[in-house]
């Protein structure tokens, strides 16, 4: 019909088709948050700017601020999904994208890299997150220093900053693993640290394009119903009926 026939021309037609768009939207969703502030936002402050202008004009004390309110379900998992949503974030979203197909899709003659591997993380985990720990009092002292109250405990440490310390130990497992494999495979398999394998590189090479597109257009959606939620919170506390 109206599609080519040649591996050569229709493959790599297909690994362009799908990763450009999403990229596209994905750079181009990045590049619009960081210009323009969320619309529910604007209103939001608008709604409270003109609360005090009404006050002042009135001469009358300003209103007392609101006690502080706890977040919203949205609010919450906004905060939880921006840590996962920044660049460098985004960068080790698609490396671990690219490890976990290459690994599902290669062929494996041996387990043994991925025993090693267990080694290799508990070894380095271990180095890197003394070292992380170490920095942490560091910067702790100095608020200490200021009169502040702050827990330097290990078990604190762990507990609010679960996710580099996991992180830590995955990515020592990950290499040591990726380089046991490409090691452990058939001559030919690899090239330096690519597989040749046109059906093991380029699903991985989409997922590895696509996961981070996919993060981004979550976390949008998520930030976008955190800031609804914040505006109606904001329309209970300012009605609109004040400024009129």
């Amino acid at each position: 019909a109206v599609f080519p026939v040649d591996e050569n021309v229709w493959f790599p037609a297909l690994m362009i088709a799908i990763t450009l768009p999403l990229s596209i939207y994905m750079l181009a969703r990045i590049l619009k948050a960081g210009r323009t502030p969320p619309e529910s936002m604007r209103k939001s402050e608008f709604v409270s700017e003109n609360n005090q202008m009404n006050d002042m004009e009135k001469n009358m004390p300003m209103k007392s601020n609101p006690p502080p309110v706890r977040k919203g379900f949205w609010g919450r998992v906004a905060e939880t999904a921006g840590a996962s949503a920044s660049p460098p974030k985004l960068i080790m979203w698609s490396y671990l994208s690219w490890y976990i197909m290459v690994v599902i899709l290669m062929e494996k003659s041996t387990t043994k890299p991925f025993k090693d591997a267990v080694i290799i993380m508990a070894l380095i985990g271990f180095v890197l997150n003394a070292n992380a720990y170490d920095g942490f009092k560091t910067k702790a002292s100095k608020q200490i220093s200021s009169g502040k109250v702050v827990d330097t405990s290990i078990t604190h440490f762990l507990v609010s900053n679960w996710s580099s310390t996991f992180r830590l130990f995955l990515i020592p497992y990950c290499v040591s693993s990726y380089a046991g494999l490409a090691s452990s495979s058939p001559e030919g398999s690899f090239e330096s640290v690519f597989p040749m394998d046109r059906y093991v590189w380029g699903p991985a090479l989409v997922v590895a394009v696509d996961t981070p597109a996919i993060v981004c257009t979550l976390y949008y959606f998520v930030q976008y119903r955190a800031d609804e939620e914040e505006f109606a919170r904001s329309s209970q506390v300012y009605p609109r009926e004040s400024l009129t």
